[in-house]
């Protein structure tokens, strides 16, 4: 009985902390919404059956919706009903609006609530739906100084594998090739490219469906990537697109 009383004692405490992060920052959403919204949400409640028998090493044999999930698989579990990642709740898709609206309530920049996202909330692609709300914010850019565009900045450090990605287009003996280099173990990726954005388009999405969908994709600025075409499909997918720093 021991065993199983420590077992209840641990859920118990990492449930507590999970609501006190989540309370502290984000207090118009409660466990038991999230515990409630997991349940009733196809995919999530696939995820949750999935974590209880183990996630697939391989990335193909996870069901195509959840495969975005996959990347991050050594550092999520459950507990009540409720998916974690590391000490971060995982909102369900019903509830993000409204998790996006509480993080930018106060009008701060990206930096700031991206800060307060990983003090308690997650999903997949989180970083570039928190720009987007930044960058649609009509008071915010009421508010904004009066200024120049700001230089390239220096992307955020990733925290694990194919989070953030360099990507660049070249040509070698009359074929365009798609280079990839993936931030965080710096391993590169070369995939063929037929040229133009729509080929781009065609090698990201070849290139994604390997290696799991980044949050951030960092070029040189070049037309390919500056493309409507590319950015209306990264918005899509959940890829913020910026300028590296040179």
């Amino acid at each position: 009985m021991d065993g199983v009383n420590d077992y209840t004692d641990i859920e118990e405490n990492l449930i507590d902390s999970a609501n006190y992060a989540l309370d502290s920052t984000i207090k118009s959403i409660i466990w038991n919404q999230v515990r409630q919204a997991t349940a009733s949400d196809e995919n999530m409640n696939q995820l949750l059956s999935i974590i209880d028998l183990g996630i697939p090493k391989h990335r193909h044999e996870l069901p195509p919706s959840l495969r975005e999930y996959h990347q991050f698989r050594e550092h999520i579990y459950s507990v009540d009903g409720v998916i974690i990642y590391k000490d971060r709740i995982i909102i369900p898709p019903c509830l993000r609006e409204q998790i996006l609206s509480a993080l930018h309530a106060a009008h701060q920049g990206i930096s700031s609530m991206i800060s307060r996202a990983e003090a308690s909330v997650f999903w997949p692609g989180i970083t570039a739906d928190i720009t987007a709300v930044r960058a649609n914010c009509n008071h915010c850019h009421q508010i904004a100084p009066s200024q120049p565009s700001a230089p390239p900045y220096n992307p955020i450090p990733p925290k694990y594998p194919f989070q953030c990605i360099c990507a660049d287009i070249f040509m070698f003996k009359g074929t365009h090739y798609l280079v990839i280099v993936d931030r965080y173990a710096n391993w590169p990726i070369v995939e063929y490219a037929s040229g133009g954005s729509k080929g781009l388009k065609t090698s990201l999405r070849r290139a994604f469906s390997t290696y799991g969908i980044p949050e951030e994709l960092a070029s040189d600025g070049g037309p390919e990537f500056t493309s409507s075409e590319i950015h209306a499909n990264s918005l899509k997918i959940g890829v913020y697109i910026t300028v590296y720093h040179l």
